[in-house]
């Protein structure tokens, strides 16, 4: 398997489009898809009284979008669970199918929380701290302009996708499961 540089996975994603007629929503449905199918097999056998917390991290942009594909498919195919979701921005900043995806999510039932400030980001830390499963949707193949967020522990790695380092981990003041990175 070869792997792609953030440029070369966004020429990827736009061939697929125009040479295949395949869109942008159905390449989120199948990588958020695939991704809450991984978390699907994670709990497949876990006894059905326990209770199953997965929280996921959505940036503003298309990692996002497969985001919230990822919510809402485990919560509709997932006994027994809850599934908070993370927005770091505001609805009103999302576009396209990212923007889509977010509203097919809360028209689903599903609910999520805006993250834009460290403030937010304190109040929510304990949700995430006894996750299950965390996903982070959040930059995907790369950030277009500054990070502006004020969120000190997600780092850009430069290679383009948030870095889980220990201080990330360190700063849910938990364990989760299982941590998916799109």
């Amino acid at each position: 398997m070869k792997a792609l540089t953030a440029a070369e996975m966004r020429e990827v994603d736009r061939l697929t489009i125009e040479r295949h007629g395949i869109s942008g929503l159905k390449l989120m449905e199948n990588a958020g898809g695939h991704v809450a199918n991984r978390i699907k097999t994670f709990f497949a056998h876990w006894p059905v009284e326990l209770p199953r917390r997965v929280v996921i991290l959505c940036g503003k942009g298309n990692n996002g979008g497969d985001g919230f594909v990822v919510a809402r498919s485990v919560a509709k195919d997932v006994h027994n669970i809850e599934v908070r979701v993370f927005l770091f921005g505001k609805l009103n900043e999302l576009r396209g199918d990212a923007l889509k995806n977010a509203q097919r999510w809360k028209k689903s039932g599903g609910s999520l929380s805006a993250i834009s400030s460290k403030n937010d980001w304190d109040k929510a830390r304990p949700q995430v701290a006894v996750a299950d499963v965390v996903v982070d949707a959040l930059f995907g193949t790369g950030l277009r302009g500054p990070a502006t967020m004020v969120f000190p522990v997600v780092a850009d790695t430069g290679q383009g996708n948030s870095a889980w380092r220990p201080e990330f981990a360190a700063a849910f003041q938990g364990t989760p499961r299982k941590v998916c990175s799109m």
